[in-house]
Formats: C-alpha cells, sequence, structure tokens
C-alpha cells in the first residue's frame, strides 16, 4: 500500500487509488456490458428483467 502523509498526519492513498483505478480500466475497455460484468464478477445486478430492458431502452447509446 502506498500512503501519503500530509501535514497533519492525516493518510493519503491517492496514488494507491489512482494505480487500482489504472488497472481496472485496462481490463474494462473496448468491452461490453455483459463482459465488464464478467470481468468484475458481478452475477446479479440488482435488478428486474422488465428494469433492465427499461434501462436498456433508456440508455441505448450506452450499450451500443
Amino acid at each position: 500500500m502506498i500512503t501519503l502523509i500530509s501535514f497533519d498526519n492525516t493518510r493519503f492513498e491517492v496514488l494507491e487509488a489512482a494505480v487500482l483505478l489504472s488497472v481496472i480500466n485496462d481490463l474494462v475497455r473496448d468491452r461490453s456490458v455483459e463482459e465488464v460484468r464478467w470481468v468484475l464478477g458481478i452475477i446479479d445486478n440488482g435488478f428486474t428483467v422488465e428494469e433492465e430492458e427499461e434501462i436498456r431502452r433508456e440508455n441505448a447509446w450506452a450499450f451500443e
């Protein structure tokens, strides 16, 4: 873990978060929603089939 200490001893783990986000970005870039769920181990998205269909209709651009 990379921790940065400020003048008042507050811990900042910003660099570690940035590295993690970069790794996640590399894993999911140019993948479909289904592939991203698989890569991240997201099996259930918490929506019913009907809710997911409505979301896909309302945000069709995101699923192209």
